[in-house]
């Protein structure tokens, strides 16, 4: 083989490479009828299995791109467990920022004149306690919850 065949084959899968990456960091898209869907990683789930569930649902082009750009951007180990609200589309760098990110918090607004069952209602619509379960522990409160806009961490168990 000449130098410049050798040249020009070590290019030519060099420029494949590159492509198949860009391609991998592109999102797939899932059911176009759901605009948003739900994606939990749950404690010490690692980012293999990660990758297998994205791509399971459509929601990633290729496992091997979103190893390899974890591995890039260094944040394969920072994955944080929790439920994401992924948007159809969304990119593998998009995916990896999020999930590095962690999941965002919950936002409970309570308004003047709202009894404990209200709020229990609201805490269980949020997914953050089951029906009654506030409710059970907090009847004694009533009359001393303070209207106010409550951010709950999503780190809480």
């Amino acid at each position: 083989m000449s130098r410049s065949s050798f040249l020009f084959f070590s290019a030519s899968i060099v420029v494949l490479f590159f492509l198949y990456f860009f391609y991998a960091l592109g999102a797939a898209s899932f059911d176009v009828s759901q605009s948003k869907r739900v994606f939990t990683i749950t404690a010490g789930e690692g980012s293999s299995e990660i990758g297998d569930r994205l791509l399971s649902e459509h929601i990633i082009r290729s496992k091997t791109g979103f190893l390899f750009y974890g591995a890039l951007s260094n944040s394969l180990r920072d994955l944080k467990p929790g439920d994401y609200q992924l948007e159809s589309g969304i990119s593998v760098p998009a995916l990896m920022h999020l999930f590095v990110s962690g999941p965002p918090d919950a936002v409970l607004i309570v308004k003047e004149g709202e009894t404990a069952r209200d709020i229990d209602s609201k805490l269980s619509g949020l997914g953050i306690v089951e029906k009654s379960a506030f409710l059970a522990k907090a009847q004694y409160l009533e009359g001393f919850l303070f209207p106010d806009t409550y951010r709950i961490s999503s780190k809480l168990s």
